[in-house]
């Protein structure tokens, strides 16, 4: 039963412009991400090693004129933060994030575009 929830919940958050919680990404990937009112996309660059307990570096790039006005990774159930530096560019790098705790975590970016504000949410989970 949880794995049906699951599932549908997946599948239900991969429509809204999402990733879905969890989603397999190969190691060193680019992965382009529409943000959630489709107003901009983003590359986003995963760490080399994959995601793993401890240091990571995440790379966003926004495309077609966006810009990032702000990244952050978050573990929603226990509050922790961290924040990346922004780009004179428009992109931005969450480098060394500690991902110390296993567990769901969430990255998010706040994108600037000609046709709003908008967010980016990608969450996944750290063995």
């Amino acid at each position: 039963m949880i794995r049906r929830i699951s599932v549908v919940l997946a599948l239900a958050l991969s429509a809204c412009g999402g990733a879905p919680a969890d989603e397999p990404v190969a190691p060193g990937a680019t992965v382009s991400y529409t943000t959630d009112a489709g107003r901009a996309e983003v590359e986003v660059r995963y760490p080399d090693s994959g995601i793993v307990r401890g240091a990571n570096r995440f790379r966003f790039r926004p495309t077609s004129g966006a810009r990032l006005t702000s990244v952050q990774a978050t573990m929603p159930a226990h509050g922790h933060r961290v924040t990346g530096a922004l780009g004179a560019d428009g992109d931005a790098v969450l480098a060394d994030v500690e991902l110390a705790m296993p567990g769901r975590w969430e990255l998010s970016a706040d994108v600037a575009s000609d046709a709003g504000a908008d967010v980016l949410r990608i969450s996944f989970v750290v063995p």
